[in-house]
């Protein structure tokens, strides 16, 4: 493989992220997965077994990656402390403890 072709290569991966122990993966630009299209829906955490609420965030601006990460990172004692949890902004699944 060429060094162009292994830079293309490489470019197109995606990225994994973790923030309040919660994995979320992001495309090759650092777009958050599930967050187009979604950037106002509230953030819900929920019990990831039996699909209970944990706790919600309502949109106080549009979601950013940044925004998400910093909510998370918050949350990190709620969140391990219902483990396994899942994060969705309202029915798109963000990533999960268990990612």
């Amino acid at each position: 493989m060429t060094r162009n072709q292994t830079t293309a290569a490489t470019a197109k991966r995606g990225y994994y992220f973790n923030h309040g122990g919660i994995g979320l993966t992001a495309d090759h630009l650092g777009t958050l997965d599930g967050l187009q299209g979604n950037e106002t829906s509230d953030l819900v955490l929920r019990d990831e077994l039996t699909g209970s609420e944990i706790s919600r965030w309502p949109a106080a601006a549009p979601w950013t990656r940044a925004t998400v990460a910093a909510a998370l990172d918050q949350a990190a004692s709620c969140i391990a402390q219902n483990l396994p949890a899942a994060a969705y902004l309202g029915d798109a699944f963000l990533g999960s403890s268990e990612l």
